[in-house]
């Protein structure tokens, strides 16, 4: 149940007063790092995601029922931010296993620099090219799945696909002697 002073301190945040929400960032910012901190693994993600929990109940804030408390509200958030930061971690970890041109990249060197060369290599590639690719190795969609998502024929998917790992492999290359 919600006490009459957190009620208060709803309608405060409802209202727009920026004091209520830089009170309550100085107040729960720390619980909810050290939540995200735990989750990831990662104090750096952690503060990404703690830093998405506030703009998120920002966004929000106007929907809050007040059925329970703020702060457990502010938890899910944040439990929900970080499980989505892993999730997004492990894809882009499962798209360099899964990219065997990757693998013959030279001079890339730890896994974390092997992610962030694919992630700027992804980067440089053309949507067109680069959707159906992470279609594929990421979701893992099977082609006519992805031809319906895209809204494309079947063989343009497997065509684009290919020439997809043509670039990305071109661009791995030169990213590699830059």
């Amino acid at each position: 149940m919600v006490d009459e002073s957190e009620c208060i301190f709803i309608d405060r945040l409802k209202a727009g007063e920026s004091s209520a929400f830089d009170d309550l960032i100085h107040d729960q910012r720390p619980a909810l790092l050290r939540l995200a901190t735990v989750i990831t693994g990662d104090r750096e993600a952690a503060e990404d995601v703690v830093q998405e929990t506030f703009l998120n109940l920002y966004r929000s804030i106007q929907s809050f029922n007040g059925h329970g408390r703020l702060s457990t509200y502010l938890y899910r958030i944040t439990v929900n931010g970080s499980i989505g930061h892993l999730r997004a971690r492990r894809r882009r970890s499962q798209l360099t296993q899964r990219l065997p041109q990757i693998q013959d990249v030279d001079d890339v060197g730890t896994e974390v620099e092997k992610r962030e060369t694919v992630a700027a290599a992804l980067a440089r590639l053309p949507l067109k090219f680069r959707a159906p690719l992470l279609l594929l190795e990421v979701m893992e969609l099977p082609y006519r799945e992805i031809a319906q998502v895209l809204k494309i024929p079947v063989n343009t998917v497997r065509s684009r696909i290919f020439r997809a790992r043509e670039k990305l492999l071109n661009i791995l290359k030169n990213l590699g002697n830059a």
